[in-house]
């Protein structure tokens, strides 16, 4: 039986089911306990960090893990089994992940009961890795270790002969980004109205959300590319780590919950449009989406009905589209400095980068 929550997590239970899977071999699970980690209860589900103490000697085991459960609260539970949240995530890291290049979190334990829909991932705690401040962003090198570990993804992925052996992963056309379109246009509304939005935004800000809240399922829509690849769907810096040690392989990438089938600008603008400042994207973007497609050419991706002119469009497309995240930031009162700063930095490089190249020209409405 899955546990509740996270807090109902018991050394007992943990011991039993991670000999079962052959986690602990000659050791037990002495004590446990555990600690707020990230956002802790919410919309992407209870998260908290597991300290292990071992009976014996466990120099092999960790000493902390991280536990993601479904969430405790009965709304973000029954929108995250509809959307498919939970369940995506917990078979990207079973199904997935072991057959794909990018670096994830290791697993440690999974487990879905069907009865009571109940959700339980138990990853490797990766704290211990660099983890990069949203505010200061990234710079060119670590941006450049990040496009190019996508594109290694995106690459496995790419018109596969197995990308649609999944079935549960939800398609572009179909997932959950038609609803996070349709709940733009409402939010829109109320959040133009909201002074901290309005002057967190760059000059002409408004004038671009006004032009496009209404558009934004149409053109998210239209003109879809013929190539597909798996998408992560939520690639920017707060689900990103960094191995300092690995030169080969350095970025880490978790929080797989918005995961689809798209293509693979979709991800490239929401990492340049939030993650770097603008002094930084506006001297390297361009060069940057050319390292990507040829990072797909040399891993033998077949684009000879593509030029980087089809590329830059449909980065631009996905730019414009990112237009969707940061009203999000401004629901709810009791917000900290910090989340007021960071909300700002994220307004800013969005509507900046739209603006910058003149999007609304490439897309009229």
């Amino acid at each position: 039986m899955i546990p509740k929550n996270t807090k109902s997590i018991t050394s007992e239970w943990l011991n039993s089911v991670l000999h079962k899977n052959g986690k602990l071999k000659g050791v037990n699970i002495k004590s446990i306990s555990l600690e707020p980690c990230g956002r802790g209860e919410g919309l992407v589900g209870d998260i908290a960090r597991i300290m292990v103490k071992y009976d014996g000697n466990a120099s092999r085991l960790p000493n902390s893990m991280i536990a993601k459960w479904h969430p405790f609260k009965q709304f973000f539970y029954n929108w995250g089994v509809q959307i498919g949240f939970l369940e995506n995530e917990l078979r990207f890291y079973v199904e997935i992940a072991p057959i794909s290049p990018i670096r994830v979190p290791k697993l440690i334990y999974s487990d879905f009961d069907l009865n009571s829909k109940r959700f339980a991932l138990i990853l490797e705690d990766c704290s211990k890795y660099t983890d990069i401040d949203i505010i200061k962003g990234m710079n060119y090198e670590q941006t450049k270790i990040a496009v190019t570990s996508l594109a290694n993804f995106h690459s496995r992925w790419w018109n596969a002969n197995d990308l649609y052996s999944f079935k549960w992963i939800p398609e572009y056309s179909k997932s959950l980004y038609y609803n996070i379109y349709k709940q733009f246009q409402p939010l829109w509304e109320f959040v133009k109205q909201k002074e901290e939005f309005k002057s967190d935004l760059p000059e002409y800000g408004l004038e671009i959300g006004e032009k496009y809240y209404k558009k934004m399922i149409q053109l998210a829509f239209e003109n879809l590319p013929s190539h597909f690849t798996i998408v992560h769907g939520d690639f920017w810096v707060p689900n990103f780590f960094i191995d300092l040690n690995n030169t080969k392989n350095p970025l880490i990438v978790f929080d797989w919950t918005h995961m689809n089938i798209g293509f693979g600008t979709f991800d490239l603008a929401l990492l340049l449009g939030t993650s770097i400042s603008v002094d930084v994207r506006r001297k390297y973007e361009k060069q940057l989406v050319k390292h990507y497609m040829e990072m797909l050419i040399g891993n033998g991706i077949e684009l000879s009905d593509l030029t980087f002119e089809d590329f830059w469009y449909n980065y631009l497309k996905d730019l414009l589209l990112n237009i969707r995240d940061p009203p999000f930031h401004y629901l709810g009162d009791k917000v900290s400095q910090k989340r007021k700063d960071i909300r700002k930095v994220i307004t800013t490089r969005v509507f900046t980068a739209i603006l910058d190249n003149d999007v609304q020209n490439i897309f009229p409405t």
